[in-house]
């Protein structure tokens, strides 16, 4: 008699790769309360830094608008038309490690606007490159905005604790016929490495 022996190989179906876990924050909602100005102004650098004085600018929600058409999120603050350029500050809190967050941003913009975290540029959107004054147009009009993003922005300037976001949003045209801008900033934090 003759016995064969078959054999047989065996090979496990591998696992499926598992992403990251990653917590998600909004540390800036789309409704928060900026400082703005809206005098036409030419504010230079100054007004970026954390340490400006800003006790004179108005204060209100966003979004802010002089807008007919209907926006993605509630028109709470309206501008008035005229400028070229508006400057906007705020602040907000981030208790973690500054070295183990990803920075978002979503914006409701018309028409460009350069954003600084704690005084140092990390976003430029619909905007020329190379320096900016309160008479630089955006690169193209906007129709009607919509939320836009999200952009990731450098988080390397966020520290633990108080940190400061300021914006200035700049026309597409001399004399456009609206303006609006609110912001949204989203902090990940990654807290399981995945596999």
């Amino acid at each position: 008699d003759e016995i064969v022996l078959n054999e047989i190989m065996y090979h496990p179906r591998g696992l499926g790769a598992v992403p990251p876990a990653v917590d998600e924050t909004v540390l800036l909602a789309i409704d928060a309360t900026w400082k703005y100005d809206e005098s036409g102004t030419d504010r230079g650098t100054a007004w970026r830094a954390p340490g400006y004085v800003d006790s004179s600018w108005a204060s209100g929600k966003a979004l802010f608008y002089n807008e007919t058409a209907d926006l993605p999120a509630a028109k709470n603050t309206q501008l008035d038309l005229g400028p070229t350029t508006y400057y906007f500050r705020t602040t907000f809190q981030f208790q973690g490690d500054p070295a183990a967050v990803a920075l978002k941003l979503r914006t409701v913009l018309d028409d460009g606007a350069l954003f600084y975290l704690n005084g140092v540029e990390v976003l430029r959107t619909n905007m020329p490159a190379g320096a900016v004054t309160a008479s630089t147009l955006a690169s193209t009009g906007v129709g009607d905005a919509t939320f836009t993003g999200p952009f990731e922005i450098p988080a390397a300037g966020i520290v633990s604790g108080v940190n400061h976001l300021a914006v200035e949003v700049h026309q597409g045209s001399v004399g456009s016929s609206d303006v609006v801008f609110g912001a949204e900033l989203i902090a990940s934090v990654t807290v399981s490495p995945g596999s």
